[in-house]
């Protein structure tokens, strides 16, 4: 998970990792100099948490995508989820996706996402099966929180997906 100033929604991220019926082997945090609660919110859940918590703190600003690539490569495990600050995931999402792994050798495993309001009540648009991302489907082209990948797949890129090599446009 990358984070930065997220404290408004994190929490309930939090405990939707820990609502898993599957538990994350670990969750890899790389926050990016917060500077709201989002940092002391992931310190006191991780002194309860059911699985192994890692706070990186960066020392300059990366930036969104360099964040997310500098927290998957810390990541131990063959399956890395991303993870928005502001996502929720369904108790199942982990389970599934390790069944859907073992079923195929494939290297990305990409997930259907439910859009909520802020509030976190459905808003009734599903990606990608809603018809404004039907294109993105056709494309391959699923965000990041609907994506879980296989470690081999980081290790075979991992020249390009360096977080060095990303820089964020203004």
């Amino acid at each position: 998970m990358a984070t930065y100033n997220g404290g408004r929604f994190i929490r309930q991220q939090l405990d939707s990792f820990a609502r898993q019926i599957l538990l994350p082997s670990e969750l890899i945090v790389c926050d990016d100099g917060s500077t709201d609660s989002t940092v002391s919110i992931i310190n006191t859940f991780s002194l309860s948490a059911p699985f192994p918590v890692v706070i990186v703190h960066n020392s300059a600003r990366l930036g969104y995508t360099a964040n997310f690539l500098q927290a998957a490569q810390i990541c131990q495990g063959e399956l890395i989820a991303f993870s928005d600050q502001d996502d929720e995931w369904l108790p199942q999402k982990l389970a599934r996706i390790l069944q859907a792994s073992k079923e195929s050798d494939a290297f990305l495993i990409a997930h259907a996402a439910e859009w909520v309001d802020e509030d976190g009540n459905p808003t009734g648009v599903v990606y990608p099966n809603h018809r404004r991302f039907r294109k993105y489907l056709r494309k391959s082209d699923f965000p990041g929180h609907a994506i879980v990948i296989r470690r081999s797949l980081l290790e075979m890129t991992s020249r390009s997906l360096a977080p060095h090599n990303y820089k964020e446009v203004a």
